[in-house]
């Protein structure tokens, strides 16, 4: 398996399948290092697949996943316990626009028109 792949599953286990969703329902905040190792994953996940016109679903999925359910998730426990955690606010404030910017640096002036005009055609 290449490392443009392996990367792929490394994200999708650490953002999916390890996902800290009931951590942060449970104790309003990240386990400890989870931030900074997705921040480092999604950093290399742009230097193999930012150019390249298909991504894999599970990248996108892992991607999506973070930049909105964590969110959600935190917004619950607040709601929950009626209480804050300024530490995961800041950690949210970090994940969300680094995600967003991934997955919305993929269009780009030419594929954006070619998503517009709908008489063109993939390829």
């Amino acid at each position: 398996m290449t490392r443009k792949n392996e990367i792929v599953d490394l994200l999708y286990n650490h953002c999916v399948v390890e996902n800290p969703s009931s951590f942060i329902l449970k104790k309003g905040k990240f386990p400890k290092g989870w931030v900074d190792e997705y921040l480092k994953l999604l950093e290399e996940a742009s230097q193999f697949w930012k150019q390249e016109e298909y991504w894999p679903q599970r990248l996108v999925a892992s991607i999506h996943f973070t930049s909105f359910y964590y969110n959600a998730r935190y917004h619950a426990w607040c709601k929950f316990n009626d209480d804050r955690n300024i530490e995961t606010e800041n950690m949210l404030a970090k994940l969300r626009p680094h995600s967003e910017l991934f997955l919305l640096n993929s269009f780009t002036p030419e594929n954006v028109q070619d998503a517009l005009d709908p008489g063109s055609s993939p390829g």
